[in-house]
């Protein structure tokens, strides 16, 4: 009877090692993740561990306004302009630009800084508009591509 006791205590402790082993748990973003006592961890889903970034193919672009005026910086990659207003000496970053096209080919945004800002109508191209810098780049997924602009 005693070696069955002993045996069953050391059958039951392998057992609870395994299932501690690992433990469940959810993000505040919802994604089930496996936590290890080592204090490892991994995502349970592995398309989980794709950042945003990543599965949207998106990334930042900061403007540096070094001037003394308020500027209009336009930006286009395919045809379409937006536009936003940074202040003198101030920063700003446009977030979740795309990256490639949906067939995955890169994206290159055309861009112009002007002390105008011109209407939506004007602005159907920025190769149109009047500027006094201007210039083209890519952005890249998950990164932050930054333009300095100077006076």
């Amino acid at each position: 009877m005693n070696k069955i006791t002993i045996l069953t205590f050391f059958l039951f402790f392998l057992f609870m090692q395994k299932v501690d082993a690992q433990i469940m748990a959810t993000t505040s973003a919802g994604k089930k993740v496996v936590l290890n006592l080592d204090g490892t961890w991994k995502y349970a889903n592995a398309d989980d561990a794709e950042s945003t970034c990543q599965k949207n193919k998106t990334g930042n672009l900061t403007i540096k306004n070094n001037t003394s005026n308020d500027i209009y910086f336009y930006y286009s990659a395919t045809g379409n302009v937006s536009n936003t207003k940074i202040k003198a000496g101030a920063s700003k970053t446009i977030s979740n630009l795309k990256s490639t096209t949906s067939y995955g080919s890169k994206l290159s945004y055309d861009w112009l800084v002007s002390y105008e800002l011109y209407s939506i109508n004007t602005a159907s191209r920025v190769m149109y508009l009047e500027g006094f810098e201007r210039g083209e780049i890519g952005i890249e997924s998950c990164e932050t591509q930054e333009i300095d602009i100077e006076e």
